[in-house]
């Protein structure tokens, strides 16, 4: 998912909790004796512990080796062509975004998309942009609070 930003955009600090919607991934494992959902960020396969899905931990943003990025690399990384792609969590500003989002993911790879409920915690690095003509965020980090569409 690439974020399309205002040409010279830097980075925002969150004043305030910002709700927002991440499309997820799921990956069901299933057994004669076990029923197991993986999550996973649908475009760069980033998984999703179940202490992060859960809302027990941040959800933060990594490299391309999945390597948590830290909030200094966040703010000094330069988007490329005032596009923010990877090394940042990418979320919707509204729930029917991130539906629509979801729709057409599951009609693509006919693989099942959660839809949920998040916050980029005040003082978080972010930007705000564009994705698919619909209001979106890429920030450092996210806490998942609770799934709204299955």
């Amino acid at each position: 998912m690439c974020l399309k930003i205002k040409s010279g955009s830097c980075p925002n600090r969150a004043k305030e909790d910002i709700i927002c919607y991440k499309v997820v991934r799921v990956e069901v494992c299933c057994t004669a004796t076990l029923f197991k959902e993986n999550f996973l960020a649908p475009y760069q396969e980033t998984p999703i512990s179940n202490e992060v899905i859960n809302g027990k931990k941040p959800f933060i943003a990594k490299d391309y080796k999945g390597e948590e990025i830290t909030e200094e690399v966040f703010e000094i990384r330069k988007p490329v062509l005032d596009t923010i792609a990877g090394c940042a969590i990418h979320t919707f500003a509204t729930k029917n975004g991130a539906k629509t989002e979801a729709t057409e993911l599951r009609d693509l790879f006919l693989d099942k998309f959660y839809v949920y409920k998040c916050i980029i915690p005040k003082g978080t690095l972010y930007y705000e942009g564009i994705y698919d003509h619909k209001k979106s965020f890429a920030s450092h980090k996210i806490v998942f609070k609770e799934r709204v569409l299955k």
